[in-house]
């Protein structure tokens, strides 16, 4: 996000960063229809929710729930004029885990103290939101390994997908997955990449691996980004 006058967490730059994640979907599956077709199945996997805007934005202003109904209300306007789904997958930590990860990430990467990570009061904050927030899915990865994870979160797609075509009477999709740690995010068919994550103080994004998402957990300012996994392959989660 580029910096303005305004605070990037206010409601207005907020509501542009949404709007941009709504942007990027559309390209993508924009793209994805000329390559692979318009009926090719596609998933696209964000590890980022737009509904982390109610979070940041109600932290600085308090008026973070008010962007809470407009993205429910454009989730289901882009079903009903497009059929892409969007679903959002909490990936849940209990809180003694998610802090060792958080300080042994800490001790390779001392320079994400500015993000506030080696506060336990802003870790706490934060997992107060996110497990108290209506996600479509929740999954738990306090335990077991990445590629378990993984497994878990892409045999819920089928899943959540009847029960979203149940609801609607059809269509296609695009859904959520949060990556690690304590966040939420977006899940559908591309090949795997990643932007640049915007560091939150507004400072220049930092160019993270281009093997797919990372641990949210570990970076709880839980912005990183949009990707999209080519028939499921080579997607990771480091």
């Amino acid at each position: 996000m580029p910096e303005y006058a305004l605070h990037p967490q206010t409601l207005l730059m907020e509501s542009l960063w949404v709007s941009q994640w709504f942007q990027r979907l559309l390209e993508m599956d924009h793209a994805n229809q000329l390559r692979l077709g318009a009926e090719a199945p596609k998933v696209y996997i964000a590890d980022r929710s737009p509904f982390s805007a109610v979070f940041y934005c109600g932290r600085r202003t308090a008026r973070g729930h008010l962007l809470d109904p407009l993205i429910r209300a454009q989730i289901e306007e882009l079903r009903e004029e497009t059929g892409i789904e969007v679903v959002t997958v909490h990936v849940n930590v209990e809180p003694e885990v998610l802090w060792a990860r958080i300080q042994a990430r800490l001790e390779m990467e001392p320079e994400r103290q500015r993000y506030n990570e080696g506060s336990r009061e802003w870790m706490d904050e934060t997992l107060r939101f996110y497990q108290g927030f209506k996600w479509d899915h929740t999954v738990d990865n306090s335990a077991g390994t990445i590629e378990e994870l993984v497994d878990e979160i892409l045999e819920l797609l089928p899943q959540l997908k009847r029960q979203h075509d149940a609801a609607s009477g059809g269509g296609a999709g695009a859904g959520g997955a949060g990556a690690g740690g304590a966040g939420a995010g977006s899940a559908a068919e591309g090949k795997m990449f990643e932007e640049p994550e915007t560091p939150r103080d507004g400072s220049a994004p930092k160019v993270e691996s281009p093997q797919g998402t990372r641990e949210v957990g570990a970076a709880l300012e839980g912005r990183t980004s949009f990707g999209a996994v080519d028939a499921m392959e080579g997607m990771s989660v480091e």
